[in-house]
């Protein structure tokens, strides 16, 4: 079967790394990276790890659980048998909310032959406690319960992650792959997405080729929006202008180069970063220009927020009136509809109040978050030990 690669959906995947603005998967450094070589084609990156390759072996350290001793701590891949290699952590609120999917797959395909392994990296202990607590909504049943049914595991020196996330160009999580009966990999992606690929895996239509293709084509565009927001964040937007023309010529699809008010969009927002560092009045009307004619102005609100605390920190780094004019949208997404971006527009208000030195403003906006998710979601203890050390860092002041 050949199917065609969502290029719309790389594209707003390409816009987010481009504008080093999709929370918790990009994170910008401080440390001006270098852009590829002017005589090196975009389309020359090639993954270490790719769909077709044969899927690494696993070292998992600890096995949480094994769905009541029914799986084996799988260390090599069965020959005939099919695997889906999923990476997970407690922090990770996307992969906590998957897990009941994750359940509900595991025991739909039990019968077929398939294992789930989930591998976080973290601390045994970390896991451990957060097994304990309830699950929410979920009368009374705890992570420990809702997850037995299939393999949950954490591996801290980070080995299987070694092995298959770094190589693969994936940062994201939660993030699976599917190991197929002849030992490699088939596909990858959100596991929310898992169940047809998974079913045409175990029904033996599935076109590994024609995945393959678009997965390397997702993994170059990738590369490729690494490698103009460097130039971009340099300042230099003619070249970067030029290389998203580049980019727009040379996809394999004329679906992308359709993009154009999107392009417009992204462009814009990195001139915006670029503002932001020395032209405290342009950022304030860009910020405004940009979350009005936003369609999504919640998305774009938490979009620029996070691009304005990277530019803040440490300190001093951007104008106080660009942070109270950002503060200001925020308050305003936050009085509206934020859905999804509640949690994080919350606690970047704590942030950006941090940096202008306004602790009672900061402590009453991790507050707010931890009533908004409530005292029995995995967040809420991470967010207790924050307003701790706020509350600390404000009596400390007060004594001084």
């Amino acid at each position: 079967m050949t199917r065609q690669f969502n290029l719309a959906a790389v594209f707003l995947l390409l816009v987010l790394i481009l504008t080093a603005l999709a929370c918790g998967r990009v994170t910008a450094s401080d440390a001006k990276p270098e852009p590829a070589p002017a005589s090196k084609s975009m389309w020359d990156f090639q993954p270490e790890l790719t769909v077709g390759d044969a899927a690494p072996s696993l070292a998992i350290e600890h096995w949480v659980h094994d769905g009541g001793g029914r799986y084996p701590h799988t260390t090599e891949f069965e020959p005939g048998k099919v695997y889906v290699v999923e990476f997970w952590a407690t922090w990770c609120g996307p992969c906590i909310a998957a897990m009941p999917h994750v359940v509900e797959l595991q025991k739909a395909t039990a019968d077929q032959g398939v294992q789930i392994i989930s591998v976080s990296n973290e601390p045994l202990e970390l896991v451990a406690a957060m097994m304990e607590k309830p699950v929410p909504s979920g009368e009374g049943k705890t992570y420990n319960e809702l997850t037995s049914s299939y393999c949950l595991t954490t591996d801290p020196d980070s080995s299987v992650w070694d092995a298959y996330m770094k190589p693969s160009g994936s940062s994201g999580i939660p993030n699976a792959f599917v190991v197929g009966n002849d030992g490699k990999i088939e596909w990858v992606g959100h596991p929310m997405a898992l169940d047809d690929p998974l079913q045409q895996v175990l029904a033996d239509s599935w076109d590994r080729d024609a995945f393959a293709d678009e997965f390397l084509t997702q993994k170059r565009l990738q590369a490729a929006a690494t490698s103009i927001r460097s130039v971009a964040l340099q300042g230099d937007l003619e070249r970067a202008r030029s290389m998203l023309k580049e980019l727009v010529e040379t996809a394999p699809t004329a679906a992308l180069g359709e993009q154009a008010s999107q392009l417009d969009a992204m462009l814009r927002s990195i001139e915006f970063q670029n503002a932001l560092r020395g032209e405290p009045q342009k950022a304030i009307a860009m910020l405004t220009n940009l979350i009005e004619d936003a369609d999504d102005k919640a998305s774009k609100t938490m979009e620029l927020s996070v691009a304005v605390l990277h530019a803040a920190t440490p300190a001093g780094q951007v104008d106080p009136t660009v942070v109270e004019s950002m503060l200001g949208h925020i308050g305003t997404a936050l009085d509206g509809q934020p859905g999804r971006y509640q949690l994080g527009l919350m606690l970047i208000t704590s942030e950006l109040r941090q940096l202008t030195g306004d602790l009672d403003g900061a402590i009453a906006a991790v507050k707010q978050a931890i009533d908004a998710v409530g005292p029995d979601s995995p967040q809420a203890s991470r967010l207790e030990g924050q307003l701790k050390k706020l509350q600390q860092k404000q009596s400390a002041e007060g004594e001084g």
